[in-house]
């Protein structure tokens, strides 16, 4: 299907300026958070593949939000400790 040189030209606009939009969105959006350190994974364990962290070992350089589910410590916390 051939598309008219009008059709064409204001499709090709449009695109720059979508991209143009999501290129300033992006700017604003927070950087991921970095891997997991050697001690995370060690205390962490499987835990950190469902998104737990340790908010003293990460290094924070924007704005995050935290939040904390309404889960037992008995049900996190391994009899004697942590982990």
């Amino acid at each position: 299907m051939k598309v008219p040189p009008s059709a064409g030209d204001s499709l090709q606009t449009l695109l720059a300026r979508a991209e143009t939009v999501l290129t300033r969105l992006e700017s604003l959006l927070p950087a991921p958070l970095p891997e997991p350190n050697w001690k995370e994974k060690k205390r962490l364990g499987a835990r950190i593949e469902r998104g737990y962290r340790l908010a003293c070992q990460l290094w924070i350089t924007h704005d995050i939000e935290l939040s904390q589910e309404a889960t037992p410590l008995a049900d996190v916390v391994a009899p004697g400790g942590v982990g």
